[in-house]
């Protein structure tokens, strides 16, 4: 069961560090999406461009050279 008898003001610090922990966490998950997310859109951007088809990866035919 959950506790009753705990006072949630006791627990933590002061308001600033509160505040410095929030800043803190917020960047990291911020920076944890952008540097996930953007390599993918820059990767699908490239690939609707006719000088980087090879980013294509589809599979070779029988007939080439790789297949």
């Amino acid at each position: 069961s959950d506790p009753i008898d705990i006072i949630w003001r006791n627990l933590g610090g002061t308001r600033g560090v509160y505040i410095f922990r929030r800043v803190i966490f917020n960047l990291i998950g911020l920076g944890l999406v952008l540097f996930l997310s953007t390599p993918a859109a820059i990767f699908s951007s490239l690939k609707m461009v006719e000088a980087f088809q090879f980013l294509d990866f589809v599979s070779q035919t029988d007939d080439s050279i790789w297949g």
